[in-house]
Protein backbone atom coordinates (compact mmCIF):
# COMPACT_ATOMS: atom_id res chain seq x y z
CA UNK A 1 0.00 0.00 0.00
CA UNK A 2 1.18 3.71 -0.79
CA UNK A 3 2.45 5.01 2.57
CA UNK A 4 0.81 8.40 2.18
CA UNK A 5 -2.82 6.82 0.86
CA UNK A 6 -2.71 4.59 3.88
CA UNK A 7 -1.87 8.05 6.62
CA UNK A 8 -4.34 9.78 4.78
CA UNK A 9 -6.92 7.03 4.66
CA UNK A 10 -7.17 6.82 0.73
CA UNK A 11 -8.05 4.29 -1.49
CA UNK A 12 -4.39 3.83 -3.35
CA UNK A 13 -6.05 1.12 -5.96
CA UNK A 14 -8.88 3.03 -6.90
CA UNK A 15 -7.28 6.99 -7.19
CA UNK A 16 -4.18 4.94 -9.59
CA UNK A 17 -6.73 2.94 -11.67
CA UNK A 18 -4.76 0.47 -13.42
CA UNK A 19 -1.52 2.15 -12.59
CA UNK A 20 -2.05 0.53 -9.01
CA UNK A 21 2.24 -0.47 -9.10
CA UNK A 22 4.09 0.97 -5.98
CA UNK A 23 7.59 2.43 -6.36
CA UNK A 24 10.59 2.15 -3.85
CA UNK A 25 11.20 6.25 -3.25
CA UNK A 26 13.48 7.81 -0.88
CA UNK A 27 14.04 11.15 1.16
CA UNK A 28 17.41 12.07 1.52
CA UNK A 29 16.72 15.22 4.15
CA UNK A 30 14.17 14.05 6.82
CA UNK A 31 17.01 11.92 9.02
CA UNK A 32 20.05 13.05 9.78
CA UNK A 33 22.63 10.28 8.57
CA UNK A 34 20.10 7.77 7.35
CA UNK A 35 17.68 7.93 4.58
CA UNK A 36 13.92 7.44 4.57
CA UNK A 37 12.69 5.05 2.75
CA UNK A 38 8.58 5.39 1.28
CA UNK A 39 6.19 2.86 -1.06
CA UNK A 40 4.38 5.37 -3.32
CA UNK A 41 1.57 5.22 -5.78
CA UNK A 42 2.09 6.71 -9.20
CA UNK A 43 -0.25 9.94 -8.59
CA UNK A 44 2.25 10.29 -5.14
CA UNK A 45 5.47 9.57 -6.72
CA UNK A 46 4.95 11.83 -9.54
CA UNK A 47 3.97 14.77 -7.12
CA UNK A 48 7.20 14.14 -4.90
CA UNK A 49 9.13 14.17 -8.37
CA UNK A 50 7.26 17.69 -9.28
CA UNK A 51 7.54 19.09 -5.60
CA UNK A 52 10.74 18.19 -4.11
CA UNK A 53 10.86 16.84 -0.79
CA UNK A 54 10.13 20.12 1.61
CA UNK A 55 7.08 21.00 -0.71
CA UNK A 56 5.81 17.19 -0.64
CA UNK A 57 6.37 16.84 2.88
CA UNK A 58 4.03 20.55 3.59
CA UNK A 59 1.14 19.26 1.64
CA UNK A 60 1.16 15.96 3.33
CA UNK A 61 1.65 16.73 7.08
CA UNK A 62 0.14 13.24 8.25
CA UNK A 63 2.93 11.71 6.60
CA UNK A 64 5.35 13.82 8.01
CA UNK A 65 4.08 13.64 11.56
CA UNK A 66 4.50 9.54 10.50
CA UNK A 67 7.43 9.80 9.58
CA UNK A 68 8.68 11.84 12.75
CA UNK A 69 6.81 9.24 15.35
CA UNK A 70 8.25 5.79 13.59
CA UNK A 71 11.82 6.77 12.57
CA UNK A 72 12.46 2.78 13.18
CA UNK A 73 10.39 1.65 10.54
CA UNK A 74 11.24 4.16 7.66
CA UNK A 75 14.86 5.30 8.74
CA UNK A 76 17.75 3.05 6.93
CA UNK A 77 21.66 4.07 6.44
CA UNK A 78 22.78 5.77 3.48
Amino acid sequence: MCDVCTVEGKDWKFMNGKHSNLVRSRLFNIYEGKVAHLSLCLIHDIELFMLGENRFLEEHLHLARQLATNKEKYASKV
